[in-house]
């Protein structure tokens, strides 16, 4: 049998030794580079980050990715109640990104003079056809924190609930509406959740711009709310990586690696042409009726900083706000 050996490492001339681990981290230098540079990440942000002594989950801390999984399964409104109580009222949640429940730190981040902007976040939510040059009242993604201030503060009574009570009945025909048709249906089973969502689409249409979409009679919106719901779905937890929302915006991976149909929100069109048809009525001198659209179109005359094209894309922020509102 023949007689097996080994050669001690201490053998090999050194310069040889030497050479050879340097050719093999010459070659393998594009595979350890990204980990090392991984790693670095993790480790500063966990441990040197200027966030790194404000209590909360350990990879929350290293690393964003902890809060897109929670986003992902749809835990955020417990999950925040659960931090509080298990961390205390100021909790990191993500590398850059901490949530306060003490009430004495409101006005420091929400008050006059604040110099807390929005995150990132809210790049998720906005239209892709969007331009940065577009001059728009989009109160949620708005990041110009002076023009937010003035339109919180000229839009603000128009949203008031002083004013909503102007035009009550609207929000009265569409219920009684709403009642006849439950009332033809006694007896039968039906979906609850369903019939409100379209009873709250009904009234936000006629509410703004005083005739109501049909979805009450119709027994559908045309997968509108549905779209929306699944929309912010993906938006709660892309929101969270900005370069990743960035791709998907611009190259829409999604539909074109998955083959993903363009969302169907079929009240926008509506609403378009209800904007149209004020418009028209408008230059041929005849009333539109009162409504809230009326209402910011009367406020851009009133008030020449509110603009106009401000009060034209209001069917915009009210639908975005309730589908806000509902998730």
């Amino acid at each position: 049998m023949p007689c097996k050996s080994s050669i001690p490492l201490s053998s090999y001339p050194s310069k040889l030794y030497a050479t050879e681990v340097a050719s093999h981290l010459s070659s393998m230098w594009p595979l350890y580079l990204p980990i090392t540079l991984l790693c670095a990440y993790l480790v500063y942000n966990r441990f040197f980050h200027p966030l790194a002594k404000v209590p909360g989950p350990v990879l929350a801390g290293a690393t964003p990715l902890w809060l897109v999984w929670q986003c992902m399964n749809q835990r955020r409104p417990s999950l925040d109640l659960e931090l509080h109580k298990r961390y205390g009222g100021v909790v990191r949640i993500a590398p850059n990104e901490i949530i306060f429940s003490n009430p004495e730190y409101f006005k420091t981040v929400y008050g006059a003079g604040s110099k807390f902007t929005k995150s990132r976040f809210y790049e998720a939510p906005t239209d892709n056809a969007q331009q940065d040059t577009w001059d728009k009242l989009d109160m949620l993604a708005e990041f110009d924190i002076g023009k937010l201030r003035l339109q919180h503060r000229l839009a603000g009574p128009v949203y008031s609930t002083a004013n909503a009570t102007k035009h009550e009945g609207h929000i009265d025909n569409n219920v009684r509406r709403w009642f006849m048709k439950l009332s033809s249906l006694a007896g039968r089973a039906l979906d609850l959740w369903t019939e409100i969502e379209l009873l709250n689409v009904d009234v936000m249409t006629e509410l703004t711009f005083a005739e109501p979409f049909g979805a009450v009679e119709a027994g559908t919106d045309g997968g509108h709310m549905h779209t929306m719901w699944s929309l912010w779905k993906h938006w709660a937890w892309i929101g969270n990586l900005p370069w990743l929302n960035w791709l998907d915006k611009k190259y829409a991976p999604a539909q074109i690696v998955l083959g993903v149909s363009m969302p169907r929100l079929p009240v926008f069109p509506h609403c378009v042409g209800k904007i149209a048809a004020y418009q028209q009525a408008a230059d041929a001198g005849k009333s539109n009726p009162p409504c809230i659209h009326d209402d910011f179109i009367r406020l851009s005359v009133r008030k020449p900083e509110f603009r106009t094209n401000w009060g034209e894309h209001t069917h915009k922020w009210c639908f975005w706000f309730k589908a806000y509102a509902n998730t």
